[in-house]
């Protein structure tokens, strides 16, 4: 479930700016990713999802928790 940062009390300064470089591919497969997923968030909620709030941070906590991470570094 995505973590609204303005649910919990956090402020834009208590939140952390990272920039990350992706490859053509990575990127057209993010946003097409997410435009399905705000469509489909916008019938189940009424509202548009917020790619920085909700989208990306659901994106590195499913990343993080995949052991799909450690084979995509070639690590055992």
């Amino acid at each position: 479930m995505a973590i609204d940062a303005e649910k919990k009390g956090f402020a834009v300064r208590d939140l952390h700016n990272v920039n990350v470089y992706l490859y053509e591919e990575i990127y057209r497969e993010m946003v097409t990713t997410f435009k399905k997923l705000d469509s489909d968030y916008f019938q189940e909620h009424g509202d548009e999802l917020s790619k920085n709030k909700e989208f990306f941070n659901a994106v590195f906590r499913a990343g993080l928790q995949s052991p799909q991470l450690r084979e995509e570094l070639d690590l055992k």
